[in-house]
């Protein structure tokens, strides 16, 4: 279930889950948490 985080899976989706989980990662106007069930669920919140 973790195919973000094997990166092996280079498939459109999973490419763009990871563009947008750096993006996040990267933007210190967001608070941000991931859950960590499956590949995880991005909580987010522009502060």
């Amino acid at each position: 279930m973790a195919e973000v985080v094997d990166k092996r899976i280079n498939d459109k989706f999973t490419n763009n889950i990871r563009e947008l989980n750096r993006f996040i990662s990267n933007d210190k106007r967001i608070e941000k948490v991931i859950v960590p069930f499956g590949d995880g669920m991005s909580v987010c919140r522009k502060v």
